[in-house]
């Protein structure tokens, strides 16, 4: 073996490690502006669907309120009560 044989196949070692360093570096490179892209532009549908301005179901968020009338002075009153608060009458 000569100088020429160990410096060339060292030499192309190198090569080899020093392109698979920067495949690599530009895989990272690339993942993260994907990342960041994503992020700039992803952003905008979450913070739509989490916008506290942004109306929400009533069902959800609100109780149904249920209603019924006095069958002695016709007022309407809520499921709960007992006596009504018009006429002062027992609620059965």
């Amino acid at each position: 073996m000569t100088f020429d044989q160990d410096f060339f196949g060292a030499f192309t070692f190198m090569t080899l490690i020093f392109i698979v360093i920067a495949i690599i570096a530009v895989i990272f490179f690339v993942v993260i502006v994907y990342f960041i892209i994503r992020s700039l532009k992803g952003d905008t549908k979450r913070s739509e669907r989490m916008s506290p301005s942004k109306p929400y179901p009533e069902k959800i968020f609100k109780k149904e309120e249920t209603s019924k009338f006095c069958k002695y002075c016709g007022a309407k009153i809520t499921e709960e009560l007992i006596i009504c608060p018009d006429c002062g009458e027992q609620l059965n």
